[in-house]
């Protein structure tokens, strides 16, 4: 009934509708029927490509290995992806499938850097060279604690 919050859920709802790819995270030692899930949250069940479910909490189930690899609906195929947030667990893959959803496959040892960030980088690497500028040839301790704090 608040009109705050109705205005919050349109909000969101407009989102998920520009939103190029959706992340549904539930909780894998919970719940068991995630495409109802997400057609209760989305309004609809979104099509699998836009969408990447979630699993959570794998380390709360006795066996995560038995855990469905796909979910089915209306000739879509859902593969969620399980993780452990807590222990780390499943991370390296849930960020290679959202790289995947969203077709990003940067080459191999490449760096991606906004310039701002480069900016950053560079500010940083003089400050830590005028610290060791005043270690060695002024042997000035103050003064590197001050470049150091400059640095970080």
């Amino acid at each position: 009934d608040d009109i705050v919050e109705q205005a919050g859920i349109e909000r969101a709802r407009q989102a998920i509708t520009q939103a190029d790819l959706l992340l549904m995270v539930y909780d894998a030692h919970r719940e068991h029927e995630p495409l109802r899930l997400a057609s209760e949250l989305f309004g609809s069940l979104p099509n699998a490509n836009s969408i990447l479910m979630i699993a959570n909490k794998i380390d709360l189930s006795d066996n995560h290995q038995n855990l469905p690899k796909q979910f089915s609906s209306q000739e879509q195929i859902y593969h969620p992806v399980y993780v452990s947030c807590k222990y780390g667990t499943g991370l390296e893959e849930l960020v290679n499938q959202i790289c995947d959803k969203v077709g990003f496959h940067p080459p191999e040892n490449s760096l991606i850097a906004r310039t701002r960030h480069l900016d950053a980088l560079r500010r940083t690497q003089m400050a830590l060279q005028e610290a060791d500028e005043q270690l060695h040839l002024f042997h000035a301790g103050e003064l590197v604690a001050e470049s150091l704090r400059q640095a970080q």
